[in-house]
């Protein structure tokens, strides 16, 4: 099977247009015919039917067309990658991070290593969640990533280096009752409408089974598509939310934390793919190690 042939397929059903479809390949409708018309012999249904005033998918079409996008991206996929591993070498290393929150402990151990290592180009680049720091480093987007433990759950292909420790802290709007408490409790917060950002992640599972374990119910009241978001949702009066202290170093100044008892500190991490031999990162590791050990990103920590 030709692969332009099923890219041929899956811009006709998205156009079901022939002319369309043609000229997006730079090719005939003819050419294109004929292709399409290859394919479904090799496949020995018709994946179209056909009038003078219409095209359509048929039944086989639509099944086939979500295979076929999928195969096109698959491949596309492993190119992207193939050309990533190609490119990277002892003087490369890609470094993944959410969003702007690490603002104000990255950025010395990053200066120290660039200047300990001037022959490796250190990449970085920053994400609005969890969920896509993870796609990146399992597709070898990323060499390393830093991000918190609660991420990380059953995640077997990563190596992992705890770097500090960070607690759980209640965001809040400074008019909320809570916001003049040093602490707040789970119970007291049994009626708090909580605003989050992806219910998929484990991050908003840790949050349900700590309330859970208490019997309590969450009082989730609106979702949010980052961490930035969420803390507009929050000075705007949409609710409070459950993040981790780390995010401090970025909240506005008329945002309260008040720290949550009862609930297990998270860890701020590097984490890397165990399969992989990109050369300058084992350097770049016992770089994290040194400054670990001598409670560089401890003391830096959001208090």
């Amino acid at each position: 099977m030709d692969f332009k042939q099923l890219e041929y397929f899956v811009t006709l059903a998205n156009t079901l247009n022939f002319t369309k479809a043609s000229e997006t390949h730079f090719i005939t409708q003819s050419t294109l015919s004929r292709q399409i018309k290859a394919l479904e012999d090799e496949l020995g249904v018709s994946l179209f039917n056909r009038t003078t005033h219409a095209v359509a998918l048929t039944a086989a079409g639509e099944l086939y067309f979500d295979e076929a996008t999928q195969i096109i991206l698959s491949q596309k996929n492993s190119i992207e990658r193939l050309h990533n591993l190609s490119n990277t070498q002892a003087d490369s290393l890609r470094c993944g991070y959410l969003g702007n929150c690490l603002e104000s402990i990255l950025p010395g151990f990053i200066r120290d290593y660039r200047q300990s290592h001037p022959g490796v180009k250190l990449t970085l680049r920053d994400y609005y969640n969890h969920s896509q720091l993870l796609v990146a480093l399992e597709d070898g987007m990323i060499d390393v990533t830093f991000m918190l433990s609660t991420s990380l759950i059953d995640q077997d292909f990563l190596t992992t280096l705890d770097l500090a420790s960070c607690g759980v802290s209640l965001i809040t709007h400074p008019d909320n009752p809570l916001a003049i408490k040093k602490t707040v409790s789970i119970a007291e917060m049994s009626d708090e409408p909580l605003l989050f950002i992806d219910r998929s992640s484990t991050w908003f599972g840790f949050i349900v089974s700590t309330f859970v374990s208490r019997r309590i119910n969450p009082h989730w009241v609106h979702g949010c598509s980052g961490i930035a978001n969420l803390m507009m949702m929050v000075m705007c009066g949409y609710g409070s939310s459950l993040v981790s202290s780390i995010y401090k170093s970025m909240a506005p100044a008329d945002l309260v934390f008040v720290d949550v008892e009862e609930m297990t500190p998270s860890h701020f991490i590097a984490a890397w793919r165990k399969e992989n031999l990109n050369p300058a990162l084992p350097p770049f590791i016992e770089s994290l190690k040194t400054h670990e050990r001598a409670g560089h990103f401890a003391k830096l920590m959001p208090m």
